[in-house]
């Protein structure tokens, strides 16, 4: 797996992330937690927790092509 094929779905997920937290706190804050708001806040929180795995397995692919440059000078 290319370290440029997980920027497009880390970005995605945390894109996602911020427009489910954004109308969860607009919604929040106008009629108060319902079935919608807590929808929003769990699809907010697994689109973070995903984009931070991602993010995860993209820092140790850079650090083993790293590692692996390093070697091969």
């Amino acid at each position: 797996m290319n370290h440029r094929n997980l920027l497009g779905p880390i970005l995605i997920r945390f894109v996602f992330f911020a427009i489910n937290l954004f109308f969860m706190v607009r919604l929040t804050s106008t009629v108060g937690w319902n079935f919608l708001s807590i929808l929003l806040a769990f699809f907010a929180t697994r689109d973070f927790v995903q984009g931070v795995r991602l993010g995860q397995v993209y820092y140790h692919i850079m650090k083993s092509q790293d590692d692996q440059n390093d070697k091969d000078k």
